[in-house]
Parts: structure tokens; sequence; C-alpha cells
């Protein structure tokens, strides 16, 4: 599939559509966390290669303000606030009533599985596509670092990308080496369930849907992983066909 606009336009793009007032906003461990009306946005909070005590410059006045005035937070120069950001684009796009496939995007991948390369580490992942290459900034042993996609990219007939390379900033990029033709998929619960994804050039978006009136604010300040908030939402794909 071809993109349609430059990785660089897709943060105007999704801030600029935004409406409606957030409820709650949460920084935990793992999960920046967002509650609004209609939907609840997570992404994952970049703390890991922090030290020392950090602060966002506004604590105690994000919950309540607009989804706009936190969506355009991506262009702080605060990594916390950056996160609350882009929290906001999925609290507002991720919504609990949002319809597609109740399933994981990995199981889209139905043909040339051994000519996937999968972007980030993902559980299970190398169980599913013994034969991918996975790419990783902190590679384990079997695994390729960063400045492997140079090479890596351009074959691949199979994309999976965590939506972390959205928030993070590598993900024009990773598009850059990537051909037209390769099948692509946006995976992970910092997925904003957007169509304008799709202008990427992405052919499916598998997020993350927090149920409504659940607990899952207690799980995310106690420090919750993706497979403890599996309860407490539903993964959700969608295509762009």
């Amino acid at each position: 599939m071809s993109p349609k606009i430059k990785p660089e336009q897709i943060l105007d793009i999704l801030c600029s559509n935004i409406k409606g007032n957030s409820h709650e906003v949460l920084i935990g461990l793992n999960w920046t966390y967002i509650r609004a009306k209609f939907g609840a946005g997570l992404v994952s909070t970049p703390y890991k290669e922090l030290r020392g005590c950090h602060q966002t410059p506004n604590a105690g006045n994000y919950s309540g303000q607009p989804l706009s005035d936190l969506a355009s937070l991506v262009y702080s120069t605060n990594i916390f606030e950056k996160a609350i950001g882009f929290a906001a684009i999925n609290a507002y796009y991720n919504r609990y009533a949002l319809s597609g496939k109740e399933v994981n995007g990995f199981n889209l991948i139905k043909y040339n599985a051994e000519q996937t390369v999968i972007i980030g580490r993902f559980p299970g992942a190398k169980k599913k596509f013994p034969k991918a290459k996975v790419i990783e900034n902190n590679p384990s042993a079997g695994e390729y670092p960063a400045a492997a996609m140079n090479d890596l990219l351009p074959s691949a007939k199979n994309l999976i990308v965590t939506a972390s390379t959205l928030s993070n900033g590598t993900l024009p990029a990773i598009l850059q080496h990537t051909q037209p033709s390769t099948y692509k998929i946006l995976v992970g619960p910092s997925t904003p369930m957007s169509s304008d994804i799709f202008k990427l050039g992405f052919n499916a978006l598998s997020g993350f849907i927090p149920y409504p009136k659940t607990n899952i604010t207690r799980y995310i300040s106690e420090g919750a992983t993706v497979s403890t908030l599996k309860t407490l939402g539903r993964y959700l794909t969608i295509c762009s066909d």
C-alpha cells in the first residue's frame, strides 16, 4: 500500500480533528493513561533511560483539559508531557464503541511469514514467526539492532511495527526503508485507531480498547504490564480495505 502523506505530517493530521475534554490523566510506571467521555488512551511511559526525579511542568492541572490541548503536547520537549499528548490522541480515537475485528494483528499475517520483520519485542512473536527478524534497540540473542533496518526492511514482505515508534519518533525512518508493497501492521496498546494512519501506507492497525467503568487506573498506578491489562479491555484490529 503506497503512502499518501509524509510521516512527519501524521501528528498534525491526528491532532487537528480532536474534540472533547479529558476526565482523568494518569502517568504510571509502564503506561500513561487518559480517560475521556467516549474512549480512553494508553501509551508507554518513557522512563526506562532516565535517572533521578523528573516532573511535568503543570502537574495537577492536566485532568479536565480539552483533549485537543493535551494532544498538542506531542510537541512538548518534556518527555512525560509528550506521552500525555499521545495518550490524549488515543483517548479520542480509541473509542469504547469502535468496531473492527477482535483479533491480534499478528494473526493477519497469512503469507510469506518467513519474510517478516518485526520492530519491537512482542511476547510470543518468535514462537509464531520463528524465521522472522526482530529489530530491537537493545537486542537480545537472535535479534537485530536498529542499525540493521537499512538492510532488512527493503526485502521484507511483511512488517509488524510497535506503535511506540510513533511516540518515540522513529517511525519515519522505518517507513523510509520499507517498500510500498510490504504488508504493514501497526501493533500495540499505544496504536491510535484512526484511519488517517492508513495514509502512511499501513494495511492494518491493531490496538487495545480499554473497557469503560473498570478499575484500570488502579492497575496502571500499581505498575501493570500488557498481560495484566488484557482482562480490562479488548484487542481490536481495523484494516484499510
